[in-house]
């Protein structure tokens, strides 16, 4: 999800690497879906072994689970979701993905931008585009959200306060990440200030 170093020791964000998207799970997975999905990655060698524990960890903890779930395709349908990730194991263009990022509710806007932002430099606009996506997002109706995925999934609701804390952890993660996609500071002048 996060964990790939960058050029100023800024951190990645990688959706590929996002725990649901690594084990092919839905925020609705329960502790069974997750184990089998654990067991089926480690047979299948979709990441190394110590990448797959690690994403399973993240799932079943209550603490990590909401990071994972607000780092996702959280508020996008699981058809879309399928379909974002087939572009990104595929390699689409930025142009796609922004393209693609643009039909999303906020949150999944936000999180396909910042995937965009941080393996390239970002033009001024993706930054717009990044900036709005995150005024937009409503940590009530993402609350909401999560009660139903939780209750699904048998896991216990995080508070509305919770939420606002990772959103605003997000927000953070998503600046460092699209910023750590310049290759200077100094390069990332003119469309920040744009």
């Amino acid at each position: 999800m996060v964990d790939n170093p960058r050029a100023g020791g800024a951190k990645s964000f990688d959706l590929l690497k996002n725990p649901l998207f690594l084990l092919g799970l839905e925020p609705t997975a329960s502790l069974e879906k997750i184990a089998d999905a654990y067991e089926d990655a480690v047979a299948d060698q979709v990441a190394s072994e110590s990448e797959i524990t690690t994403a399973r960890e993240a799932l079943v903890n209550p603490r990590q689970r909401l990071a994972v779930e607000l780092s996702f395709l959280f508020d996008t349908p699981p058809s879309q979701v399928k379909v974002i990730c087939a572009a990104l194991k595929d390699h689409a263009s930025s142009n796609d993905l922004v393209r693609a990022a643009d039909r999303l509710a906020p949150l999944s806007q936000a999180n396909l931008l910042s995937h965009v932002g941080a393996q390239e430099p970002s033009k001024d606009d993706l930054l717009f585009a990044l900036m709005d996506a995150h005024a937009r997002i409503e940590p009530e109706a993402i609350h909401s959200k999560l009660q139903s995925t939780r209750n699904a999934a048998g896991f216990v609701i995080p508070s509305l306060d919770s939420v606002r804390d990772q959103l605003h952890e997000l927000l953070s993660l998503h600046t460092k990440a699209v910023l750590g996609g310049y290759s200077t500071a100094t390069a990332s002048a003119r469309p920040v200030g744009e």
